[in-house]
């Protein structure tokens, strides 16, 4: 089962990276370095853990960013419950998103990978109009505590429009 949900899991990480819808499409791309500074087992098939990460990304738009993720991990029964906020900054505001439900492997070391379901629940700069956007991504554990990342949303044409335009007008504070 762990070879089928880690194949399946690089499989969508390699349509999220090819794969072209029509209208408007928003990807990142990241990647970091993490850490579980708090793993509880108990019962059986139980685990709990504390996961923290420092990130950097690249949107669709080309806009780079950096910051950190923290949150829980809970599997119960080989179902995975994640509670996890991510925040990135950069010089046009930040952003929020959340994770709840991931399918896949959980835990320390390379190989592990999963999928999960993301929503954007904070924003400001040109990221405000993000709030509410609902997206999937794909997670890949590498060596040395490293990981990668992609999340695609689909979102309105005037989205994208209405994002480049605001950057394309951005003015930095002195």
């Amino acid at each position: 089962m762990k070879t089928f949900i880690y194949t399946f899991s690089i499989l969508l990480y390699l349509i999220l990276s090819t794969n072209k819808t029509f209208g408007a499409e928003f990807t990142i791309e990241g990647w970091g370095t993490e850490k579980q500074p708090t793993l509880f087992s108990y019962d059986s098939e139980k685990l709990f853990i504390v996961w923290t990460s420092k990130v950097q990304n690249v949107s669709s738009l080309g806009i780079r960013s950096v910051g950190e993720c923290g949150g829980t991990i809970e599997i119960i029964d080989g179902q995975q419950i994640q509670n996890i906020m991510c925040e990135s900054r950069n010089k046009y505001g930040k952003f929020n998103f959340k994770t709840n439900k991931a399918k896949g492997d959980a835990g320390e070391g390379a190989g592990n990978a999963n999928t999960q379901s993301f929503i954007f629940v904070g924003g400001d700069g040109v990221w405000g109009d993000f709030v509410g956007v609902k997206c999937i991504g794909a997670y890949f554990g590498m060596p040395e505590s490293h990981f990668m990342w992609k999340g695609k949303c689909n979102v309105p044409d005037s989205l994208i429009k209405n994002t480049k335009e605001k950057i394309a007008n951005f003015k930095e504070d002195n």
